[in-house]
């Protein structure tokens, strides 16, 4: 009964972090100017972050995570690296995906269009497909046919966590200045961030940057470089 109180008590706590970083994170969009999109996820915490340059603190904002989302330790060096220069209401919509969630999540788009075209599963054939794995190929195939661009299961490079998506929370015509931005960090020599792909995939539901990473390192003293050598602004403007 104790473990079931205390298990309780952990799940109460996390649902409240996450009430709490919600509020926390409209507040700072709204200061920022940017309004969340009405019935967009929940995302967790978007916190504060610091480096120390030459005994200076430097404050910025870490970008938002979609809520349910699981980042590995790679994800997350990456996000502390970048979250400097990604303008605000950028989060991170997808990382660490296995192959059934992989399956789920074909399942979830292919059930999400078909919502949005007014048609009705039992007319697709896709429950008279077979097995799961073949119920799951038609999904695939009439998706991709819609123009989505998603992996097969077994296929994404989500399932060995060296992959995130990125997104916007409202104007996604920035994702084309955020792609700039991070292909210009990736082929810094300085920088310790290298992406094996950098990729803008319109979907017909929503855009992202596809970013499957080669190579990240957590170094403050390269992320006070690359303030010091860019700066937001230049990087926003693409100069």
């Amino acid at each position: 009964m104790k473990i079931a109180k205390r298990e309780l008590r952990k799940i109460i706590r996390q649902e409240l972090d996450e009430v709490l970083a919600e509020i926390s994170y409209a507040a700072r969009a709204v200061g920022s100017g940017v309004q969340q999109r009405k019935g967009y996820p929940r995302l967790k915490r978007d916190r504060e972050g610091t480096v120390d340059c030459d005994g200076e603190t430097k404050p910025f904002t870490m970008i938002g995570v979609k809520s349910g989302v699981t980042l590995t330790d790679e994800i997350k060096d990456a996000r502390y690296m970048l979250s400097a220069f990604l303008p605000p209401g950028t989060i991170i919509t997808s990382g660490l995906r296995s192959p059934e969630d992989q399956m789920r999540y074909i399942e979830k788009e292919f059930d999400e269009q078909l919502r949005k075209e007014g048609i009705d599963r039992s007319d697709t054939g896709v429950d008279g497909a077979g097995n799961r794995n073949d119920a799951i190929g038609f999904m695939l195939s009439w998706l991709r046919d819609k123009g989505y661009i998603i992996a097969a299961p077994g296929d994404s490079a989500h399932h060995v966590g060296t992959a995130f998506d990125l997104g916007m929370v409202e104007n996604e015509n920035l994702l084309i200045d955020v792609e700039r931005k991070l292909r210009r960090l990736s082929n810094d020599k300085d920088f310790p961030f290298e992406a094996v792909t950098i990729q803008l995939e319109s979907h017909p539901r929503q855009r992202v940057i596809h970013v499957n990473i080669r190579s990240i390192r957590k170094d403050d003293d390269a992320l006070c470089l690359a303030m010091k050598k860019y700066g937001v602004s230049d990087l926003l403007t693409g100069s």
